[in-house]
């Protein structure tokens, strides 16, 4: 009896092993169940969306200083809406591009106005081109074939959104004001509801109609001057391929057939509309005074 007692204290203390078992699986279930809602729960929450992308640094140009950066020029503008005048010039080798700057980028009227609105951005073409950054002159070249600038200096004035709004003439001796009234007016006229604010309806509604009636006869008497030297080409050319005698005659009395009649057409259609597109100009002209007198915010 006393041994019997004494084999059952030696037995080791613990739970039964159908417990052991029962508690495990227990456990797994539960921890089966957590992991099923946390993976539902992680289908129904829709993804974090990417973080924002880096602002990029902040344009460098400022409206009335120089800048060759076309780019940055180009993003200023759209940030400001006032647009870019680039001025294509040879600054180490051409007289007339000397010459534009002393007469217009260095006069002091030019200077208060452009530093209101205009960013200023210089095409230089170097003739030492060891002189210019690499980077510069490839985009300057790009930019004049885009463009078809042939001869230096040229002006073209760019919109904030980077699209052509005019050429400005550049004219020997002329002062500021010749150039600031051409970008002043046309900067109106790329924004038909700041012509039509400062000029009001019947006066825009005129301007727009005589100015689509100059430029309707302008484009008329282009194309007969271009047909006439066109005409003229191909017969003087078959004067030149005559064999013969009677035959060069036959090709030059042709020739003088063709350009009479082209030159009667050409100068029948300038006397026709000639009076009525001076008095065009002329009312064009006055609604531009107007326009100029109102100030360039207007057209911002």
């Amino acid at each position: 009896m006393n041994a019997f007692r004494h084999n059952r204290r030696l037995d080791p203390p613990g739970p039964k092993p159908f417990v052991t078992t029962a508690v495990a699986l227990l456990f797994l279930v539960v921890l089966v169940a957590v992991v099923s809602q946390l993976n539902r729960a992680s289908r129904r929450q829709p993804p974090a969306p990417p973080p924002p992308p880096a602002a990029g640094p902040a344009p460098q140009a400022r409206p009335g200083e120089w800048t060759e950066d076309y780019a940055d020029a180009l993003a200023a503008a759209k940030l400001d809406g006032r647009p870019v005048l680039l001025c294509f010039e040879r600054s180490d080798s051409s007289p007339a591009s000397d010459l534009l700057r002393r007469e217009l980028f260095e006069a002091e009227d030019w200077k208060a106005w452009a530093a209101s609105n205009v960013f200023l951005l210089r095409v230089d073409f170097l003739r030492n081109s060891a002189r210019q950054d690499p980077k510069t002159r490839a985009v300057n070249e790009v930019l004049a074939r885009e463009f078809k600038v042939e001869q230096w200096p040229s002006l073209l004035l760019l919109g904030a959104d980077g699209h052509p709004i005019a050429r400005p003439e550049v004219r020997r001796g002329a002062p500021p004001a010749f150039y600031i009234r051409q970008i002043a007016v046309a900067r109106f006229e790329a924004a038909p509801a700041a012509l039509r604010a400062a000029l009001g309806d019947a006066k825009a509604d005129d301007y727009f109609a005589t100015k689509a009636a100059l430029d309707d006869y302008s484009a008329r008497v282009e194309a007969l001057r271009r047909d006439l030297n066109e005409s003229a080409a191909r017969a003087q050319a078959a004067v030149a391929a005559a064999a013969d005698a009677a035959s060069r005659a036959a090709a030059q009395d042709e020739l003088n057939r063709v350009v009479g009649e082209k030159i009667r057409a050409y100068r029948g259609c300038q006397e026709d509309g000639l009076e009525a597109a001076r008095e065009a100009r002329a009312k064009l002209e006055a609604y531009r005074d107007e326009l100029v007198g109102v100030g360039g915010a207007a057209a911002k």
